[in-house]
């Protein structure tokens, strides 16, 4: 790493030390699929130790659970607290059970506990809260996470019927809501507030998603049915493609720093990339400590 980078992690270093209450900060990787080598996954997750996160979630590339969990390891072997991402929606439970099974005895034990996008339609699946079950159930678990949505799920029958099925979620043993992302603060501090009027002892984490590249952003929000205001699509197609990058670190600091003053904790998508990551969370630790 070069000399211009270790100083801004080790500022961030210094401040997050001084202010024990500051929001925790977690980091979501994939691994790299078709030949690909985590190393470089693995050099970014190095570059952002120094920001202490509390975890890095490993998600489920292409249903690949071996994947999933050989970079899971790998990322305790860098002295980092690994949570591995296991769907239920392509897995019978007993081949839930399974890979519970493998993840317990490859020593990760935290796990976000998902559906999945793909539900197998060939056999009976395992929901998320049987799947949240079977995890409590091995007593091994120091922490369970699960998916929340401030825009509600796109399949809930209705916003109430979305937190209810949270709820059930929380209720069956998950101890961490991290949420779908979202681009609107005030909509992730009113479902904050409405699963802490509930389940007070659930924490929670916002997801947020760098704009690396606006016109992919788009269409993944899109096709996650999630909302894009008006005035974020303006300010991104009223400059051109040259400024998007600056804007979308803009972006994605002001939202980080709005939401650490509200307390609450950070999960990055980082897209296997920590760049616009660590400039937005340097800006939060500094302005959470008056700097």
């Amino acid at each position: 790493m070069s000399a211009s980078a270790a100083a801004p992690l080790a500022e961030r270093e210094a401040a997050a030390a001084s202010n024990p209450k500051m929001s925790s900060v977690s980091l979501e990787i994939y691994p790299e699929l078709n030949g690909g080598s985590d190393d470089d996954t693995l050099r970014a997750v190095n570059e952002f130790v120094a920001g202490n996160p509390a975890f890095i979630s490993v998600t489920c590339t292409k249903q690949d659970h071996e994947a999933t969990l050989r970079l899971s390891v790998k990322v305790k072997e860098l002295g980092q607290v690994a949570a591995l991402h296991l769907l239920g929606g392509d897995k019978t439970e007993e081949e839930a059970r399974e890979c519970i099974d493998g993840t317990v005895a490859a020593g990760v034990d935290r796990v976000v506990a998902l559906r999945g996008d793909r539900i197998a339609k060939d056999k009976q699946t395992c929901d998320t809260v049987k799947l949240v079950e079977l995890l409590q159930a091995t007593g091994k678990m120091a922490e369970i996470s699960v998916a929340g949505y401030p825009d509600v799920h796109p399949k809930a029958a209705s916003e109430t019927a979305d937190l209810e099925h949270l709820q059930r979620k929380i209720d069956a043993g998950a101890q961490r809501v991290i949420s779908q992302f979202s681009f609107n603060a005030d909509s992730i501090c009113r479902f904050r507030d409405a699963i802490a009027a509930q389940r007070p002892e659930a924490s929670f984490s916002a997801g947020l998603l760098p704009v690396r590249d606006y016109a992919k952003t788009i269409k993944f929000a899109n096709k996650c049915e999630t909302k894009v205001d008006e005035s974020l699509r303006n300010k991104f197609e009223s400059v051109s493609r040259e400024a998007h990058d600056g804007l979308a670190r803009s972006v994605l600091k002001d939202l980080t720093v709005r939401l650490v003053a509200e307390g609450i904790d950070i999960h990055y998508y980082t897209l296997n990339k920590v760049d616009h990551i660590t400039e937005a969370w340097l800006a939060a630790t500094l302005s959470s400590n008056g700097a």
